[in-house]
């Protein structure tokens, strides 16, 4: 989709990111509407997120793996 319509070729990652927290408060207020309207805004904000990782090159399962390696060092 980024492809089709030329979003590649001029998103920045400081775009995207400001998109991401754009998204995730609408995926907040959606928790009040339908199923539906939340699985869309979910889709959005993952789609963000997504991109990110592919421009900047990133193995999405690599850097959730880390993460979760370091949260279970910690001790709650």
């Amino acid at each position: 989709m980024r492809t089709h319509f030329g979003w590649d070729e001029t998103d920045t990652i400081d775009f995207m990111v400001n998109c991401v927290l754009e998204e995730s408060q609408e995926l907040k207020e959606s928790l009040n509407e339908s199923e539906a309207a939340f699985k869309a805004e979910l889709a959005d904000v993952l789609m963000y997120v997504l991109s990110i990782c592919y421009d900047r090159g990133y193995d999405v399962e690599t850097i959730i793996n880390n993460k979760i390696a370091e949260v279970m060092k910690r001790e709650y």
